[in-house]
C-alpha cells in the first residue's frame, strides 16, 4: 500500500508541499508517494489521475539534424543572361522587327534595319579589294577591309552575302544576340541612333535569381550549393527547387538580414521577375542525432527539464543538455537521455499549454489564470490589446498610457489568458516574453 510523502508540482519539480494544494500556475499538485525505492525525485501518479490528465508520451529516437529557415523573396533577373542590342556606328532605323517590349526573340533573328554612311562605306571598301589577287599587299588591304565590317559587327554569313551581290546593301540587318524576352525597347523607325545608344534589352529567363532575406542568427545555417524551395502565392500545389549561388557580404542595418541569392530553372516561364515568393533553405547539420519534442522541455532558466515515464506510473523529471533546433519542432539532446526512452509530451490542461508557449520559469506566471484563453493583439494606436477568446468571445482591454508603446509595436500578436475575476491580462509573445496588463476598462 502506498503512503503519501509529499505533494509535487507536475511542471516544476522544485515546487512541494506538504498537503493537497495548488502550485503557482494553479494546477493541483501530485501525491509523491514513498515506495522505498529511494529515488525523491521520482513522481508517481495513480491511473485514474493519468486518465484525467490525458498525459501524451513520445520516444526518444535518433534522426537528421536539419534546420528549415523560412522567409520570403523576390524573383530577379540573372545578371549573367541579360544583353543590350547597340551599334557602333551612327545611322537611321529604316525598319523594325521587333517593335514591343514582351516578344519573346531568338538569336539570330532580325531586330531592325539600319542605314549607315559609314557602314556603307566600309561595304564598298571591302568590295573593291575583294576581288584583287597576286601580291601580299593585295591579301592585307582585303583581310583589313573585312576585320573592319566584322569591327562592325557584321556576320560572317552577312559579308558572304555581299560578296555573292557584288555591290553594297542600302540597310543592314541587325540580330538579336540571345534567346530571351525584350525587356527594354528605346527605338522607333525612323529615329537616328548614335553609336554605343542602347537600343534594345534582352532577358533570357530560363534560369532566374531569387534574392531572399535572410536573418543574422539564421546565416550561419546558410551554405553556398545548399537546396532551397520557392512557392508562389498563385501555384500553392508546385514547388520550385534550386540552389544557393551566394550570400552578400553585408547586412541590413534597418531590418537586420542580408540578401542571399538563390537560382532557379525556369519551365514554362511561371518565375516571373518582379514576383514575391515563400523561400525555404534546407541546412542538414548532422547526419544522426537524439531528437527531443520541443512540447516535452520545461525551459526554467539555463535548466531544461523533461519528465521520463516509468513503469507503475511513475515520471523522472530530468534535466537535459540541448543543442540546435531542428525542424519539425524538435530539439538536439546532448546529454541527459537516451534512444528509446520515453518523455512526457503534453498535458491536456490550457495552464500547462500556456507554460509551453511562454518558454519561461513557470514560478514567473503569478496569476490564476481563467477559462478564457485565445490570441490577442495590439491595436493600431497601441494602446490596447484586443483579444479574441478560442470560445468566440471578445474583449478590449485599455492599458496604462504608453504602456504598450514602450513594449510592443501595434500589431504585435501574442497568446493571452484572461485571470478568473477579469481585471488582468497575460500575454505571450513569439519570443518567450510574458507580459501582463491590468485593465481600466474593458468591453465585453
Amino acid at each position: 500500500e502506498h503512503k503519501n510523502v509529499f505533494y509535487k508540482s507536475t511542471m516544476n519539480p522544485g515546487e512541494t508541499s506538504l498537503t493537497p494544494a495548488r502550485d503557482s500556475m494553479g494546477m493541483d499538485m501530485v501525491p509523491v508517494y514513498g515506495d522505498g525505492d529511494g529515488d525523491s525525485s521520482t513522481i508517481a501518479i495513480d491511473p485514474q489521475t493519468i486518465q484525467l490528465m490525458n498525459i501524451q508520451t513520445t520516444e526518444i529516437a535518433r534522426g537528421p539534424l536539419r534546420r528549415t529557415i523560412r522567409t520570403v523573396g523576390t524573383i530577379d533577373y540573372n545578371e549573367t543572361a541579360l544583353s543590350e542590342v547597340t551599334t557602333k556606328f551612327k545611322g537611321w532605323i529604316e525598319k523594325l522587327d521587333v517593335g514591343a517590349t514582351g516578344q519573346l526573340v531568338h538569336r539570330g533573328e532580325p531586330l531592325f534595319e539600319i542605314y549607315s554612311p559609314e557602314l556603307y562605306g566600309a561595304e564598298a571598301e571591302y568590295l573593291a579589294v575583294a576581288g584583287t589577287n597576286g601580291d601580299a599587299g593585295a591579301t592585307a588591304l582585303r583581310a583589313a577591309a573585312k576585320e573592319k565590317l566584322k569591327f562592325y559587327d557584321v556576320t560572317d554569313a552577312q559579308i558572304a552575302a555581299l560578296e555573292k551581290a557584288g555591290e553594297p546593301g542600302k540597310t543592314l540587318s541587325v540580330p538579336a544576340p540571345t534567346d530571351g524576352f525584350v525587356i527594354e525597347k528605346n527605338v522607333v523607325q525612323g529615329q537616328m541612333v548614335e553609336a554605343g545608344m542602347k537600343l534594345y534589352r534582352v532577358a533570357d529567363l530560363g534560369v532566374v535569381w531569387v534574392f531572399a532575406q535572410v536573418y543574422e542568427p539564421d546565416l550561419p545555417f546558410v551554405q553556398l550549393g545548399q537546396e532551397a524551395t520557392v512557392k508562389l502565392s498563385s501555384l500553392p500545389d508546385r514547388e520550385f527547387h534550386g540552389r544557393v549561388t551566394c550570400i552578400y557580404p553585408n547586412v541590413d542595418e534597418k531590418t537586420r538580414t542580408a540578401r542571399v541569392r538563390l537560382e532557379f530553372e525556369n519551365p514554362g516561364y511561371l518565375l516571373k521577375p518582379g514576383m514575391f515568393v515563400s523561400v525555404q533553405i534546407i541546412s542538414e547539420l548532422k547526419p544522426a542525432v537524439l531528437l527531443v519534442p520541443d512540447s516535452a522541455v520545461l525551459r526554467s532558466g539555463e535548466k531544461n527539464t523533461v519528465f521520463v515515464t516509468l513503469s507503475g506510473g511513475k515520471f523522472d523529471p530530468r534535466t537535459v543538455v540541448l543543442g540546435f533546433e531542428a525542424e519539425h519542432d524538435m530539439d538536439e539532446v546532448v546529454s541527459g537521455l537516451s534512444a528509446g526512452e520515453r518523455v512526457v509530451t503534453a498535458v491536456e490542461n490550457g495552464v500547462a499549454q500556456v507554460w509551453r508557449w511562454s518558454r519561461e520559469q513557470a514560478s514567473s506566471l503569478r496569476v490564476d489564470f481563467g477559462r478564457i484563453v485565445g490570441n490577442a493583439h495590439v491595436d493600431g494606436n497601441g494602446r490596447r490589446v484586443v483579444m479574441r477568446a478560442d470560445s468566440g468571445e471578445v474583449g478590449v482591454w485599455e492599458v496604462q498610457s504608453g504602456k504598450l508603446l514602450r513594449e510592443l509595436e501595434a500589431g504585435t500578436v501574442m497568446r493571452g489568458a484572461l485571470s478568473e475575476d477579469g481585471e488582468k491580462l497575460a500575454t505571450v509573445t513569439h519570443d518567450g516574453r510574458i507580459r501582463f496588463w491590468p485593465a481600466l476598462a474593458k468591453d465585453e
